[in-house]
């Protein structure tokens, strides 16, 4: 898809060889719109035994209509509740992912990241008659990290460092630091801001006195430091060639829900459950942004049922939420006003993490990190490259 027209990229359709005038493309629509209502193909319902097609038939009769879509993180940014410009969101899988909101402005980025279709809401009214741009096409910045809870599983799995996933964040916590190892869980190379395929996997700084709490805390460390690298990528993408737009600087300087760009990373995934994991993240980070973990345990989820609510065009036909507001009076207050007392116990997942770490101390393991990345790159191509040129000196 061509971002600029929303529609089929007509170059990239002729490098393929795809002929649009024999195959029928599906009509590229916006993220939240109806679609048409569920049903299934009488020839999957023949393949069904009964109990299911029982249930299917009974669903197909509600004429159930079919309205939001949204990719995995483009949904978890919607759950977030990160609408604006400047809003940031990091989703702790398998891997890790982290989208950058650029508002109505696409940023080609000069340092890593990946420009993206954020969401579209063109049924969003206005709340407050002030935000006619909430209804147009929202891009994003985004990057990955490979390896996020795969290298807690390797530790569990592999090195038998851990009995359950979520011992990792105990046992990083019960030392001060990592004691100079620095992991790069490079196990499948390294994606952003980094793209460098041949990386490989390499736990440096090690010494005798090294044990496995070092090991653990590198580990997330390590996924920590390349949030970070990405969160950096962005940043200078917005200052940098953002800086040049200033119809981007408007939407950025309207931020309404945190005072400047970038000031919270909101979590959310596996890894996002520990207390300690997140800590670490929040340490790395710095005191120029706070990680903040959502109230709400299934934010993919949540960014899918809000993409389906704000389909309907009439306000008083949506189910749940009439506009965004609504959504945040709910999802962060339960309903309530903004002032009015909430007990913590009604959002026990809900958790603010502000960095504790020294500047210096800081600095100091960025640099171990950079210097560890660098390492770590190139891997493969140096290794099959000298094992070639051993092939052609004995030939």
């Amino acid at each position: 898809m061509n971002l600029s027209t929303l529609k089929y990229d007509n170059e990239l359709l002729e490098f393929w060889g795809i002929d649009k005038n024999l195959i029928h493309m599906p009509e590229i629509v916006s993220s939240s719109q109806y679609y048409g209502d569920f049903g299934i193909p009488d020839w999957i319902m023949e393949k069904l035994h009964d109990s299911p097609k029982t249930v299917l038939r009974d669903l197909v009769k509600r004429n159930l209509p079919i309205q939001g879509c949204l990719g995995d993180q483009s949904a978890s940014m919607v759950g977030q509740l990160a609408y604006k410009p400047g809003a940031a969101k990091c989703t702790y899988g398998t891997g890790c992912f982290l989208l950058y909101n650029t508002g109505t402005k696409k940023l080609i980025s000069q340092h890593g990241a990946l420009t993206t279709l954020a969401f579209w809401f063109p049924h969003l009214q206005e709340y407050g008659g002030q935000k006619p741009e909430l209804s147009k096409p929202h891009f994003a910045l985004e990057g990955s990290v490979a390896v996020a809870g795969a290298v807690v599983q390797w530790l569990r799995d592999n090195l038998r460092l851990i009995d359950k996933s979520e011992d990792v964040g105990p046992i990083a916590s019960t030392v001060p630091d990592s004691g100079g190892v620095v992991f790069v869980p490079a196990f499948s190379g390294l994606f952003a801001p980094y793209w460098d395929p041949d990386a490989r996997a390499t736990i440096m700084g090690m010494s005798q006195f090294t044990t496995a709490s070092h090991i653990a805390r590198a580990a997330v460390e390590g996924v920590c430091f390349q949030a970070r690298a990405i969160l950096k990528a962005m940043s200078s993408d917005a200052f940098g060639e953002g800086s040049k737009d200033r119809d981007f600087l408007e939407e950025i300087s309207d931020v309404t829900y945190e005072k400047s760009p970038l000031s919270v990373l909101a979590v959310d995934g596996g890894m996002s459950r520990s207390n300690e994991v997140m800590q670490i993240q929040a340490d790395i980070l710095g005191p120029c942004v706070k990680v903040r973990r959502s109230p709400t345990a299934e934010c993919t989820a949540l960014g899918a049922a809000i993409a389906a609510n704000m389909a309907f065009k009439d306000v008083n036909e949506r189910p749940l939420w009439k506009d965004l507001h609504d959504v945040k009076k709910w999802v962060f207050y339960n309903g309530m006003e903004k002032n009015e007392q909430i007990s913590p116990e009604a959002h026990p997942n809900l958790k603010i993490f502000r960095s504790q770490s020294d500047d210096a101390e800081r600095r100091k393991h960025w640099k171990y990190w950079e210097v560890a990345v660098e390492r770590s790159k190139g891997w493969l191509k140096d290794i099959e490259g000298e094992h070639e040129q051993v092939l052609e000196n004995f030939q």
